[in-house]
């Protein structure tokens, strides 16, 4: 704009301040669109709405901090994860395990019997 001399300075400068108006204007009527919807959900005005909004916020937050520490808390730590397991290992892994359960069960078995 400095290159700018006389009535083409004055010309853009009014261009510039009409755009700057422009858009004030358009601020405004959304400031007051913003208003009326917050009125119109049950608060008295936009601080009340913050309020209510950063103490909600706060309580999310929170609620997602505890469930992740009670997750971890619940998960078995000796539980290994076979996500990269092959299928004849975890085949083998299986097998050993139901035959872990067999004998725990013919031993119950054998225990009922000698009462």
């Amino acid at each position: 704009m400095s290159n700018l001399k006389g009535l083409a300075k004055l010309t853009r400068k009014g261009d510039l301040q009409r755009k700057i108006d422009e858009k004030t204007d358009y601020i405004n009527r959304l400031k007051v669109g913003l208003s009326n919807m917050v009125r119109n959900s049950g608060f008295e005005n936009m601080n009340e709405f913050l309020l209510t909004f950063r103490e909600c916020r706060n309580a999310y937050t929170d609620y997602q901090r505890q469930y992740e520490s009670w997750k971890n808390a619940c998960r078995k730590p000796d539980t290994p994860t076979h996500k990269d397991e092959k299928l004849s290992d975890k085949l083998a892994r299986l097998q050993r395990k139901a035959a872990e359960n067999q004998n725990s069960i013919s031993r119950q078995t054998k225990n009922r019997g000698a009462r």
